[in-house]
């Protein structure tokens, strides 16, 4: 895990030398105790900004100008505002911690996004059809072609 270090160091009126009023250096460090520290989920926009060019030469000799678009990922749902990162939580909290959709919303909207559970479900669903089921029928085939695919091993 990463490690954040607080330092906890002597004011400048404080490294004098009680002894001889001399100027006091730091001889060594010594590490006191550790904490666990959770920071809990942040939400933030990712603003996607595609950059467009055009050539001054051509500009100046009014011959037409070429425009050019920097190239830009597609978005995980066509139209949509999730994230893969976004979809991906929401799929973790369902079906690996087992909260339902309407607790995820009110978590939602504790962190002051109006996320609706019907908009999280049609996100589940898209995706699924989209990115998951391609990879299920694949992995269909791969074992459809082998001899056995399913055997009672209770007797042995």
């Amino acid at each position: 895990m990463p490690v954040e270090i607080v330092e906890h160091d002597l004011d400048n009126e404080e490294q004098i030398c009680p002894e001889c009023d001399g100027n006091l250096h730091v001889m060594g460090r010594e590490t006191i105790r550790r904490e666990l520290k959770l920071i809990p989920a942040k939400a933030v926009i990712v603003e996607h900004v595609r950059k467009v060019y055009a050539c001054r030469n051509c500009a100046r000799d009014e011959c037409g100008v070429p425009i050019v678009k920097s190239p830009i990922s597609n978005p995980v749902i066509k139209g949509g505002f999730a994230s893969a990162e976004a979809i991906a939580h929401i799929a973790t909290q369902k079906f690996v911690m087992a909260i339902p959709l309407y607790r995820q919303e009110q978590e939602w909207n504790r962190y002051g996004i109006n996320l609706s559970r019907q908009t999280m479900s049609n996100w589940l669903i898209k995706a699924t059809f989209d990115w998951l089921e391609p990879i299920y029928d694949v992995l269909k085939e791969i074992l459809c072609m082998r001899d056995v695919i399913h055997a009672d091993e209770t007797t042995l």
